[in-house]
């Protein structure tokens, strides 16, 4: 057991209907949640395409609210609070990870806190009960919530 990962918290947001595309709007409301308490946050995704999905949709999910965002590349991303990416390693400036990734980043233990959004079915339902299970045998501290899109 790695002593980096113990007592490291993830949190499991468990969506009870919708598709696997809600993870996003779910890891929109996250973010705003995060920019609202002044934590910074960087999202995790599997590749490029989700990255830009993110990215879009951190500007237009509602009409009434802003986060301040970033893809991670960009000159603006050192400065803003909640940034998109695809990276290897840990961006040292961010405090929280919300991993949308199919797999666990290897930096994740470098965060305080990792979230993780699990669908309500289909094939990443069962990836994330994996995630748990890994998570688990690391001696997180793990917590779960049912959501609602």
């Amino acid at each position: 057991m790695s002593s980096a990962a113990v007592s490291k918290q993830i949190i499991f947001y468990v969506l009870k209907s919708g598709d696997e595309g809600s993870r996003f709007q779910i890891a929109c409301r996250l973010a705003q949640a995060a920019f609202q308490k002044k934590q910074r946050l960087y999202i995790h995704c599997d590749n490029e395409s989700e990255v830009q999905y993110m990215d879009d949709l951190l500007w237009t999910f509602k009409d009434t609210s802003f986060i301040p965002h970033a893809v991670i590349g960009s000159d603006t991303t050192a400065h803003l609070p909640i940034a998109v990416g695809t990276l290897e390693n840990r961006p040292a400036q961010y405090d929280q990870l919300l991993n949308l990734s199919a797999k666990i980043p290897p930096f994740y233990a470098n965060f305080d806190r990792t979230l993780e959004i699990v669908p309500a079915q289909g094939d990443l339902r069962q990836i994330m009960r994996e995630h748990y299970r890994d998570y688990q045998q690391q001696g997180c501290e793990l917590i779960t919530h049912e959501v609602t899109v």
